[in-house]
This record gives C-alpha cells, sequence and structure tokens, in this order.
C-alpha cells in the first residue's frame, strides 16, 4: 500500500485543490420539493444507470410480448366466431383455437414468472448495493419506511415507464406477427 500511494499519479491527485461537489442549482431546486422516499428511489436509480435500464429493457419486453400474445389470442377468437360452412357445426369449439388459447395462457404465465423473478432479483441485488446509502439515510434522519419506500420507488419509476412503452411496443409485435 505504501508503494501504491507513493505513486506519481497519486501524489499529483492528492497536490490537486480540492473541489466541491457539481451542483446544479436547477436540479437542487426541482430535489427540495421531492418527497424523501421519492427523493431517494431516483437518487438510487440514478446511481445504477445500467441496471435500471436492464431491468427497464426486461419489462418493457415482458409486457410487449404479453400484450402480444393477448391480442393474438383474442384475434385467432374473434376469426373463429365469424367462422360459417359446412364443416362448422354451430355450439361446437374449434379445437385449434382452444389449443392456441391453452398454449397462449401458459406462455403468458411463463412471461410472468418470468417477471416476477427478475423483479426480486433486481430488488434484491438493489438493496444489497445501496446498504450503505440507505445506513447514511437513516443516520442523516430518514426512517426506515422511507428507506424502504424509496428502494421500491428505485424500481417503480423504471418499471412503470417500460411497462407504458411496452404496451405499443406488444402492438407492433402483433401486427409484424400478422
Amino acid at each position: 500500500p505504501a508503494l501504491r500511494g507513493a505513486r506519481v499519479r497519486t501524489a499529483r491527485a492528492l497536490h490537486e485543490p480540492v473541489r466541491g461537489p457539481g451542483r446544479r442549482p436547477r436540479l437542487v431546486g426541482l430535489s427540495a420539493g421531492l418527497p424523501v422516499p421519492l427523493l431517494l428511489g431516483v437518487r438510487i436509480a440514478a446511481r445504477r444507470p445500467r441496471r435500471t435500464l436492464l431491468a427497464a429493457a426486461s419489462t418493457a419486453v415482458t409486457a410487449a410480448m404479453l400484450v402480444a400474445a393477448l391480442a393474438m389470442r383474442r384475434q385467432v377468437g374473434a376469426e373463429d366466431a365469424g367462422a360459417a360452412g359446412p364443416a362448422f357445426v354451430p355450439g361446437a369449439g374449434n379445437p385449434v383455437t382452444e389449443r392456441v388459447g391453452q398454449i397462449m395462457l401458459v406462455l403468458s404465465l411463463a412471461l410472468l414468472l418470468l417477471a416476477a423473478v427478475n423483479a426480486v432479483l433486481t430488488a434484491w441485488t438493489t438493496a444489497l448495493d445501496t446498504a450503505r446509502t440507505a445506513a447514511l439515510a437513516r443516520a442523516v434522519g430518514a426512517t426506515p419506511r422511507q428507506v424502504a419506500s424509496g428502494l421500491a420507488a428505485a424500481q417503480l419509476l423504471p418499471a412503470s415507464v417500460a411497462a407504458a412503452a411496452g404496451i405499443p411496443l406488444g402492438l407492433l409485435v402483433h401486427r409484424a406477427a400478422l
């Protein structure tokens, strides 16, 4: 450690004048009006932007595929309802349509399970990563409830935006599949 500390780069870095934190007055003014849990959530999400983007992308893809599967199931049911002809027996279900419905149900449940596991693992790693930040926030005066709400907000902010973006993306996937 002493040799590492004696390097020229380290000595120069320690010799430079101390800079204050780069605060932007507009950003500070905006954050002053936020409630503590939301402020903590935004800060947690901003500290790990790649993880936030990965969680948002995962949520968007899951939402898009669920919307595409539901749209496909609805379309198949609507086309089957309009079926007529000598091979169509009134009152009897179409076995192909029923099978497609079952497959779509299983795929939708698998996507929901995968999304739940992904959300739990992302929340868990975020909680482990922010243990120090949470301790500092509690030391400054945040209650445990505010810290927990901040962790939830850090997960919900990108997830809600991604879910809203996943709906039109799923409709586009459905149209492209036709």
